[in-house]
């Protein structure tokens, strides 16, 4: 069960950096376990009892797989799952006429 705690934008952002050092440093680890108001107030978290760590990923993910990826927001610029640039605007969306594409040059 999740707690009840509600966090601001940036306590949200603090939390998920605390979260990622968690998940790799013991010696931090163990003190969030023994004093977990402690530390997240080092991170600048205001909370009177500890918030649910999630479990660290399992799996690592292979640089094969990572370039699979990458690969998979190739052609979508200005999508909501790609970085938009300069020169497209929604018409060129999808349409192979981005700034990015291979069939057209780069905005001037």
């Amino acid at each position: 069960m999740m707690s009840d705690i509600q966090l601001t934008a940036e306590e949200r952002r603090s939390f998920g950096a605390l979260v990622a050092q968690l998940w790799s440093d013991e010696e931090l680890a163990t003190r969030y376990r023994d004093e977990p108001v402690a530390v997240l107030a080092e991170y600048g978290i205001s909370a009177r009892e500890a918030l649910p760590v999630p479990p660290a990923p399992v799996e690592e993910i292979s640089d094969e797989s990572l370039g699979l990826l990458g690969a998979v927001g190739a052609g979508t610029c200005g999508s909501a799952s790609s970085v938009s640039c300069p020169g497209c605007t929604a018409s060129t969306v999808g349409s192979g006429n981005c700034c990015l594409s291979e069939a057209a040059p780069p905005p001037q």
